[in-house]
């Protein structure tokens, strides 16, 4: 889990116990390794896998992007229609 995440100060003997610090989690690096390219966790994929990896990819930014548009165009025909 990545984020803030909110620790009471402990060790620090103040009368005000609901005083507390926000610090920021930093995940591991080997796990900011593995996120990046799950394919390393099973050693040395096949060819294959790795285009069908980049095919997959290459769908998502797609889809983000036709997203994007629909609700570009949503916007739009909303202003049209409220003229």
């Amino acid at each position: 889990q990545e984020g803030l995440r909110r620790r009471k100060n402990k060790g620090n003997n103040n009368n005000d116990e609901s005083k507390t610090t926000w610090s920021e989690e930093q995940p591991p690096v080997q796990s900011q390794k593995a996120l990046a390219d799950p394919l390393q966790l099973f050693g040395v994929p096949p060819p294959a896998l790795r285009v069908a990896q980049s095919h997959s990819r290459d769908a998502l930014a797609y889809y983000v992007e036709v997203a994007n548009l629909a609700r570009q165009i949503m916007t739009i025909v909303q202003e049209e229609e409220g003229e």
